[in-house]
């Protein structure tokens, strides 16, 4: 028997998943209009525009020079990349630890502190000071740089730039610098044909870095007047340390020799001290001199 109420029913359920589904639509539609309007406001609309940023330190150096530096080194997200330095968003990376900057010209350490209500930016800077200077082949006493090159020549490579570059107490390199003269700027004179870049350690090996660093310290400890320090080609694994009298003395990378302080102590009271050609260190354990 025909019952009207049943199709009714039937025209009812069939209504029900169409509403389901135009209401999913509905929300779907508001979400992408709210997140459109929000990517709006962060891109384009003045709501998170940097109102100001406040350098304090680092009066020496170039204030536009320092802020360009940073926002290169904070591009490494998309987001970031797409608001630009001049949006509070893209200041607010995760913690507030010291940043090193190194360029061509200088290096710094940087603190931002973002101030997202006041829409301002707090930028701490600290020079980094130099621990000497270092300079490769071409940048070598004329000497020097013209055997290097001829080395290079020899050996079918490519005429390169060489200049000097400042480096810091844990042997990075932090920015281009004059060629030093005279004693009292600690110099490494670089033989090797290859290209320093500011930011990265002036040796290859973190552990030579090390090496060296902390020979130079018991050196400069015993207050031998050290005219200049060389590295050697770096197959070697050797280095040179040349004191004012003419003196040389070699050091292998890979340690720094035991009771160096008490040998050095031992042979400066010497009276033909001065007159050595050499003081051979390469070798644990060993001294040999002439």
């Amino acid at each position: 028997m025909y019952r009207p109420e049943t199709d009714t029913f039937r025209e009812t359920r069939r209504k029900k998943p169409r509403r389901v589904l135009w209401w999913l639509i509905g929300f779907f539609s508001l979400f992408v209009l709210l997140a459109a309007g929000a990517g709006y406001a962060v891109l384009f609309s003045s709501l998170f525009e940097v109102q100001a940023v406040e350098v304090s330190g680092g009066e020496t150096l170039p204030r536009e020079q320092l802020l360009a530096a940073l926002s290169a080194q904070l591009t490494d997200s998309t987001l970031r990349g797409l608001t630009g330095p001049g949006n509070i968003l893209f200041w607010m990376f995760r913690g507030s630890e010291p940043r090193q900057l190194y360029t061509a010209s200088f290096a710094a350490e940087v603190t931002v502190v973002p101030r997202l209500l006041e829409r301002k930016v707090e930028v701490a800077v600290r020079k980094l000071e130099l621990f000497g200077v270092w300079c490769a082949a071409e940048s070598l006493p004329a000497r020097l740089a013209e055997a290097s090159a001829e080395q290079g020549r020899q050996a079918g490579l490519p005429a390169q730039a060489g200049p000097c570059y400042g480096f810091d107490r844990a042997g990075t390199l932090v920015g281009e610098a004059p060629a030093a003269e005279g004693a009292l700027i600690l110099k490494v004179s670089d033989e090797n044909r290859r290209s320093l870049v500011a930011g990265q350690p002036a040796l290859p090996n973190p552990r030579w870095v090390k090496n060296l660093l902390e020979t130079i310290a018991v050196i400069k400890a015993q207050n031998l007047p050290v005219a200049e320090f060389t590295v050697k080609p770096l197959a070697l694994h050797e280095w040179w340390a040349r004191l004012a009298s003419g003196t040389l003395i070699y050091f292998s990378f890979d340690f720094v020799p035991e009771n160096l302080s008490a040998i050095l102590e031992n042979f400066k009271t010497k009276p033909d001290f001065t007159k050595l050609l050499y003081l051979d260190l390469r070798v644990p354990s060993r001294v040999y001199y002439r």
